[in-house]
């Protein structure tokens, strides 16, 4: 169930972002890494009934999970760090909101095809 971020504007109105939103900037962000950037490293192949990305928001945080699996041979923690950077600085910039912690997770490691 999609949860919001809800912020008053200076106008006196409100906002409401979905937690969907929050997921596919993220999703798109690590696909985009995964894809380009950290091929030899990651792998977005997860087992059977999970997902990469996460999210919840409580009390205006919202707390993201993001899941991939690692090759054997690559370099996981350096791919991640910046996955996680990448992650948050795409999010603030689409919705100006820092509030926003990014975990990310490596589920399996598996050998590179």
């Amino acid at each position: 169930m999609p949860t919001s971020y809800y912020t008053n504007t200076a106008k006196g109105g409100s906002t409401n972002i979905s937690s969907n939103v929050f997921s596919q900037i993220a999703y798109d962000s690590l696909v985009e890494g995964a894809n380009k950037d950290y091929v030899n490293d990651i792998s977005l192949t997860l087992p059977r009934g999970k997902k990469n990305v996460q999210v919840e928001i409580v009390k205006n945080k919202v707390s993201i999970k993001v899941f991939v699996s690692a090759y054997k041979e690559g370099n996981a923690n350096k791919a991640l760090q910046a996955l996680q950077q990448k992650i948050y600085d795409d999010i603030y910039e689409a919705t100006e909101i820092s509030n926003v912690k990014v975990d990310l997770s490596v589920l399996t490691f598996v050998d590179k095809k």
